[in-house]
């Protein structure tokens, strides 16, 4: 367990009649090789070093101790003249703080912590190159020992390596690392079954070993090798195919496991088939040069053990043919012209002495045209027959010697042309075009496909897939598509249709005039309609308001006049929307003017005070009519009874007697 020291702390006490002592001031510590939340390897020394202070003790007089958590990592000890206290400490992955403590002569006491993050480190890592247990060894060999060795926390040349086998213990092998952490070194193994381990720990005592059980065999034995085709002394043109063929065995290992090498004294190395399982050597080459070739089989087996046996062989001089055109593949329209062109050659004949031969396994012989004195050839033809042709094209010079090469060639017949169709007919711009291609069919019986080309107004667009997307179009384009078959080979003709996108009119909601009842001289009109575009969204509507063909005015709103309506006239608003391509859409609604009654105010009649059987009596009053000229007629009453109709009453005409209630009634007429 790792204990924390607690730290008292003295107190001074002072009394009557008792001389004050001056306060011990507490020392401090501080962790300055780390800082707080320090990442720390596992497992691995950490050098910890702390600075003490104190304002009344000298360093001598300090005592540091270190913790790791509760456990005591450095004991006690004084402080170094310097101030500095030094801890070497090895971590676990729980660890998680470190403390240092100081304390004076007087138990004061001080301490610092840091909190840490300690890492897991990781076990070093091996990869055994050699030997391995798939391999053949042998007691009179070399073996090689080698291995990639690597570790994360630390360089390879810090690892401990050793190497040991079960029966002969640990080997005198170097481990001397290169830069890329491999191991590499020699030995002699005894006969017999070998455990071989390779053991590598690194500096915080964790160990990998890997191990490989090998079968180490008595001495080596040499292959046996012969070569039995071609005979020695053979013959050959240049460039024909030779059957090489002869024996590699070996006691020890399997026979397909021998390196084999043919070389030629003159060329080189040219082949290096191995043997089957029985010793056989097969093979056919034809890229021997011209002139006399010592022919050398090698056989090696595993660990350098070494047969050879040797053939001679003559090799001459045929003809040399170059293919220039056509290209081994191309593809050409039935009907249409093939150019061939060809360079001959011979290091003993003129060239146009060379016979040369073009063959179609369809066709048959197509042609025998000898070359020029520079020994070029050229014609064209036209007669293929459909199909893939496999041409062989032979020069024979006067001595047999022949070369020979090959192309393929397909004669294709096109493609007929498709049918399409644009969807749909009548297209606007909120409408995704789609061709319909379909009807192309192929003689030779060939998969179509279909490729799309669009053009808007004339120019080729990026659109190749069979549709349009409606956010690609707009009103009065002309959109053109242009569709080509193709059998997998060769395009046939295309064809086109073209489809123009229509702009469609604008939309109103239903014209509405407020008021639309009630309406009369000097009321202000509303109109309102909101205006819309499938093809270019929200429009600003104008207005204009009519009586008959008379104009009365622009704009939404519009107040009934006397000046130019009657009562009973219909008022009429018409909106009009217009989009930008000039297409318009009007709609209209209407009122009717009604009547507005007149009205009548301020009767009164003069005087209407000291009346006298003998007055005269005047009765007025004032009316209005905003939509035509009223007049006023009067009547007069005595006592209820009519006695007048204008708008005077002379009471001297009348039988009127004291106390007679006379009323004046205004009418509008």
């Amino acid at each position: 367990m790792r204990h924390l020291s607690i730290l008292s702390l003295l107190c001074a006490c002072t009394g009557e009649n008792v001389l004050e002592k001056q306060q011990n001031i507490a020392p401090t510590i501080t962790i300055q090789s780390h800082s707080d939340g320090a990442e720390i390897l596992e497992g691995y020394l950490e050098s910890f070093r702390a600075q003490v202070s104190d304002d009344d003790n000298n360093f001598d007089e300090l005592e540091i101790a270190w913790f790791v958590g509760e456990e005591e990592a450095c004991t006690w000890e004084v402080a170094s003249s310097a101030g500095e206290s030094f801890c070497d400490i090895v971590f676990v992955p729980a660890d998680s703080a470190v403390v240092a403590e100081v304390r004076d002569a007087q138990g004061a006491g001080g301490r610092d912590e840091i909190s840490i993050t300690v890492t897991e480190t990781e076990a070093p890592v091996i990869e055994i190159l050699s030997p391995m247990q798939t391999d053949n060894y042998y007691a009179n060999q070399l073996i090689e020992f080698s291995a990639l060795i690597s570790d994360r926390e630390e360089e390879v040349s810090a690892l401990m390596i050793a190497w040991s086998s079960s029966i002969d213990g640990e080997l005198p092998l170097s481990t001397a690392a290169d830069t890329s952490g491999e191991i590499s070194d020699y030995t002699y193994l005894s006969e017999g079954q070998h455990a071989i381990a390779l053991r590598v720990e690194d500096s915080s005592q964790k160990v990998t070993t890997e191990s490989v059980v090998i079968t180490v065999g008595g001495d080596n034995s040499e292959p046996l090798c012969e070569i039995t085709e071609p005979q020695s002394g053979s013959a050959y043109v240049i460039g024909q195919n030779i059957s090489f063929s002869g024996t590699a065995i070996d006691n020890d290992i399997n026979n397909s496991l021998l390196r084999v090498t043919w070389e030629s004294n003159q060329d080189g190395p040219f082949d290096s088939t191995a043997a089957n399982s029985t010793g056989a050597l097969i093979f056919v080459y034809n890229g021997l040069s011209a002139g006399n070739h010592t022919i050398t089989l090698r056989v090696e087996d595993e660990v350098g053990g070494l047969c050879t046996d040797t053939a001679l062989l003559a090799i001459g001089t045929p003809p040399i043919l170059t293919l220039t055109t056509p290209n081994s593949g191309d593809v050409v329209t039935l009907g249409d012209a093939v150019s061939f062109t060809a360079t001959v050659s011979d290091q003993e004949d003129i060239p146009s002495d060379v016979i040369v031969a073009w063959v179609s396994d369809i066709d048959g012989e197509f042609s025998t045209q000898p070359s020029d004195s520079n020994g070029n050839i050229s014609f064209t033809s036209s007669s293929f027959t459909t199909g893939v042709h496999n041409l062989t094209i032979t020069a024979t010079d006067s001595a047999g010697l022949t070369a020979t090469t090959s192309l393929t060639l397909r004669i294709n017949t096109p493609p007929t042309t498709p049918t399409i169709s644009i969807s749909p007919a009548t297209a606007n711009s909120n409408d995704t075009l789609t061709a319909t291609a379909s009807g192309s069919t192929d003689a030779d019986g060939d998969a179509i496909t279909y490729h799309y080309e669009w053009y808007l107004d004339g120019v080729l667009t990026s659109n190749t897939t069979p549709s349009v997307p409606s956010s690609d179009t707009s009103p009065e384009e002309v959109w053109t598509v242009r569709v080509t078959a193709n059998d997998g080979y060769i395009d046939g003709a295309f064809v086109e249709e073209s489809s123009t996108i229509i702009n469609l009119a604008p939309v109103l909601t239903p014209v509405s005039i407020s008021p639309n009842i009630g309406v009369t001289t000097g009321v202000t009109l509303s109109c309102l309609t909101i205006a819309t575009d499938p093809d270019d969204g929200i429009l600003i509507p104008t207005y204009e308001w009519t009586v008959g063909t008379a104009i009365l005015g622009a704009g939404n709103t519009y107040t009934v006049s006397s000046v130019n309506t009657n009562v009973g006239d219909s008022i009429v608003c018409t909106a009009t929307a217009v989009d930008f391509n000039g297409e318009t859409t009007s709609g209209a609604a209407s009122v009717t003017i009604d009547n507005t009654d007149p009205v009548l105010s301020n009767t009164i009649i003069t005087p209407n005070t000291n009346v006298y059987i003998d007055t005269i009596l005047t009765c007025s009053a004032t009316v209005t009519d905003p939509d035509e000229t009223v007049s006023i007629s009067y009547t007069w009453m005595i006592s209820g009874s009519p006695v007048g109709w204008v708008n005077t009453l002379d009471l001297s005409t009348t039988s009127t007697i004291y106390g007679d209630l006379v009323t004046c009634e205004a009418t509008v007429i």
